[in-house]
């Protein structure tokens, strides 16, 4: 709980920060997205202290066409607790193992980075992307 104001403190923060960034010159031929996503949760687990997660998770990515042919992508997915020693991430923080679990982990990874080529008769999708088919009944991501 001692920590609990100063992390609550940098998700503010954080929240301050991000609409600079989209303030930011972006090229003509590029794309900034930012996406926030806070969550709060809490679960009751028998022969646990009960736990609630307070996070943010946040996309921020840039896409560019480089001529009408080519064109990347780069996604960053980072997710942040207000106190993560107030529930238990998927035992992966040793501090609040007597917690009961939610499954919302912190940390920060590359979610989508690919590289496209189109022309008239060709096109093709290259690298570590998300693919949605029929409203992602059977493949697609999950938001």
């Amino acid at each position: 709980m001692n920590n609990y104001i100063p992390r609550l403190m940098r998700v503010i923060f954080s929240l301050l920060i991000y609409p600079t960034i989209g303030a930011a010159d972006v090229p003509a031929n590029g794309k900034l997205s930012l996406t926030l996503i806070p969550r709060f949760e809490s679960v009751q687990q028998t022969g646990r202290q009960s736990a609630s997660a307070l996070t943010l998770g946040t996309n921020l990515g840039y896409t560019h066409a480089v001529n009408e042919q080519f064109s990347f992508s780069v996604e960053v997915e980072d997710t942040r607790a207000a106190d993560e020693d107030s529930y238990n991430p998927a035992g992966l923080n040793p501090r609040s193992t007597n917690r009961a679990v939610v499954a919302d982990p912190t940390g920060a990874e590359i979610n989508q980075a690919w590289v496209s080529y189109q022309d008239d008769i060709f096109a093709a999708k290259i690298g570590r992307q998300a693919l949605v088919l029929n409203n992602a009944r059977f493949i697609g991501n999950v938001g």
